[in-house]
């Protein structure tokens, strides 16, 4: 039975039987699939945080609701431990498995879901700001003596200068702030969930994170699976400067191959595509 004193429902309602863990991180966050017929989501925060974090959520689910598509609905569970979200119809897509034409739809869905109200509460996110954070999580892995923390460390400080180089962009929406194909279900048409890190930001955040996501996943045929989303997204509405996408996906690409070259199944991919990762940024410059 999992115990963390920060969460102190997360024992009581595996015990009961009332929910099963499906994402814990010490101290921070829980989330779990209620054990009721609709299925629903159970996500508990320190009872200090929660409240808030569910205000803003709400707020955003709100807006993008307005914008004409789907989103999570998030209702308060007692004594402020957290929220209840209704499941969505769909399963989480499978890249490899997903048509052009569904493709295309999430860049009409991304184009209108960008055009929602932005809430007040969200925090403002800029290029640096995006920067700082991959930052955050690449540094455990360029400081390890092999090979490829020493790529990693040279390719993530040549995408540094490029980005500290942009000038600041001018376009601000609503974006999902960690969007990548496992947040990303599929029932009559697409929906994206957990938009808990949405913030006022730059589209091609956004973008440039899901392309290298795609990149990880597909390999080759990433660029394949980019093309009818550019197109949808365009089609949709969405605008977006090439030069700042690129720099977006490519310092996202870093942050994607140091996460996962901390797991074990997935290192030895993560070292024999290193000359494969150093075309990667012609080959998006070309998409």
């Amino acid at each position: 039975m999992p115990e963390d004193p920060e969460l102190p429902q997360l024992a009581r309602i595996v015990g009961a039987s009332e929910g099963r863990v499906v994402g814990h991180r010490l101290g921070r966050r829980a989330a779990l699939i209620a054990a009721d017929p609709q299925g629903c989501y159970v996500h508990l925060r320190p009872p200090g945080r929660a409240a808030a974090t569910l205000s803003r959520l709400q707020s955003v689910e709100r807006s993008v609701r307005d914008s004409g598509v789907t989103a999570t609905w998030s209702l308060p569970l007692e004594r402020e431990e957290g929220w209840l979200q209704a499941a969505l119809p769909g399963r989480v897509i499978d890249p490899p498995r997903v048509a052009a034409r569904q493709w295309a739809e999430l860049g009409v869905y991304l184009a209108r879901a960008y055009s929602a109200r932005i809430p007040h509460a969200l925090p403002v996110r800029s290029c640096l700001d995006s920067l700082t954070a991959a930052l955050r999580q690449v540094t455990p892995s360029m400081f390890l003596s092999d090979p490829f923390s020493q790529w990693l460390q040279a390719r993530f400080s040549e995408e540094s200068r490029t980005a500290a180089a942009l000038e600041p962009g001018t376009a601000r929406v609503l974006i999902h702030g960690d969007l990548h194909s496992g947040q990303i279900l599929w029932g009559e048409s697409p929906a994206i969930v957990d938009w808990e890190r949405a913030a006022a930001g730059e589209p091609e955040e956004d973008l440039g994170n899901l392309a290298a996501h795609l990149s990880w996943t597909l390999g080759n045929e990433a660029g394949s699976a980019w093309q009818p989303i550019r197109e949808g997204y365009i089609h949709g509405g969405g605008t977006f400067q090439p030069i700042r996408f690129r720099v977006h996906a490519r310092v996202a690409l870093c942050r994607v191959l140091a996460i996962h070259a901390w797991r074990d199944a997935d290192r030895a991919s993560v070292l024999a595509g290193i000359e494969r990762w150093n075309d990667w940024p012609k080959e998006v410059s070309q998409w």
